[in-house]
């Protein structure tokens, strides 16, 4: 649970304790000017929030919460404030752009569930990504096949994500344009298709996105039981 502390020039600190391996750190995030009551100690409430190190993958990521949702993500301001003002007014699913590792310490401690769209055509722009982060987060990894998903693998590994972190393969075809216009033309030539590069970028974030609509979903039919 989260508690508060409100200070004499009116701004709103959320005290939290968040539980990384057989650890508990304490974090401290500052929420701006914050007048009336304060927020639920709940605070995020789980809510997945997709975390872009730019603006780049942003389209990749709308699509792909909202096919895999059916929700339509909302975009804030990576600041702990601008989180809860947001889950409060109901978004099921935030996306966050210029995020860091910090940015996903302050999301995991109000209570959210971070998600890199990690672009992994560069584990150096991936470490700067991370810098910072001292929270076990999901790392959400399109799902591949043969030598792709083997390179994808080994970069995992440099990159000692599976050591650090909840590594998940999701299936990144909801956010793809590519699969997109098949399904809208049955007669596309899906041989020349299929020969394309992979966009690995592309398909980081879609995973991410797809991985975020599917949690809101589930989180979605438990509050309707």
């Amino acid at each position: 649970m989260i508690r508060y502390e409100r200070h004499a020039s009116g701004e709103l600190t959320a005290v939290c304790e968040v539980a990384v391996g057989v650890e508990r750190r304490t974090f401290r995030v500052p929420l701006g000017t914050w007048p009336g009551e304060e927020p639920p100690a709940g605070g995020l409430r789980e809510a997945p929030v997709v975390v872009l190190p730019d603006h780049d993958r942003l389209a990749v990521v709308r699509l792909a919460v909202t096919r895999a949702g059916g929700v339509e993500p909302s975009l804030v301001a990576p600041d702990g404030g601008a989180l809860l003002r947001k889950a409060q007014q109901g978004a099921e699913v935030m996306i966050v752009t210029s995020g860091s590792g910090r940015t996903m310490n302050a999301i995991r401690a109000l209570g959210g569930r971070p998600l890199p769209a990690l672009p992994w055509s560069s584990r150096a722009a991936i470490t700067e990504l991370f810098e910072g982060c001292l929270v076990d987060i999901d790392v959400a990894v399109p799902q591949l096949a043969g030598t792709d998903r083997a390179a994808l693998r080994a970069a995992i590994a440099a990159l000692h994500l599976d050591a650090l972190h909840h590594v998940v393969e999701v299936d990144p075809r909801p956010g793809s344009e590519r699969d997109a216009r098949m399904n809208d033309d049955p007669g596309a030539d899906r041989g020349a298709e299929t020969n394309l590069a992979p966009d690995l970028d592309a398909l980081g974030a879609a995973a991410a996105g797809v991985l975020a609509g599917r949690l809101a979903a589930g989180s979605r039919r438990w509050r309707a039981r």
